[in-house]
Order: C-alpha cells, then structure tokens, then sequence
C-alpha cells in the first residue's frame, strides 16, 4: 500500500464526507488538492478546519475546491 493511499484512507475515515471527493498529492510542496463536487460537504470542511490543521501527516497544507466558491486553504499548525 503506497503512502497516498494509507494517507487517504485515514483521511476519508477521519471526515467521512471526503470520501466522494478527488484527491491529489503533491509531494514537492506536502499539498494535498481535493476537490469536491457538490457544496454539502463545504459547511462540513469549514467547521472541521481547526482538526484539519492539526492533522500530524507530513502535509504542510490542504486546498479544497467547491465548483461557483473560493477555494478553502487549510495549513497545518505546527
């Protein structure tokens, strides 16, 4: 199992409403790109942003877009 894959996995049961978001890592800068589709889950990620941060999974940060919304720019706290 590759370091995407286990790092997914436990993000997708961490936030279950990420699980029917794409995913894609970029290992240069530790940025993990998601995008989701439909704008339910937005509300979900805004409130959950302060867990998001503090994720401790070599990420340094997350950018999350919603089609028609700004995109969403979570970094971690160290």
């Amino acid at each position: 199992m590759s370091y995407m894959q286990v790092m997914l996995d436990f993000i997708t049961c961490k936030f279950p409403f990420w699980g029917t978001c794409n995913f894609q890592f970029e290992p240069e800068t530790k940025t993990i790109f998601i995008q989701c589709l439909n704008s339910e889950g937005r509300a979900k990620i805004l409130a959950d942003a302060s867990r998001i941060s503090a994720l401790d999974i070599n990420v340094e940060q997350f950018i999350i877009t919603v089609p028609q919304y700004s995109d969403i720019i979570i970094s971690q706290i160290r």
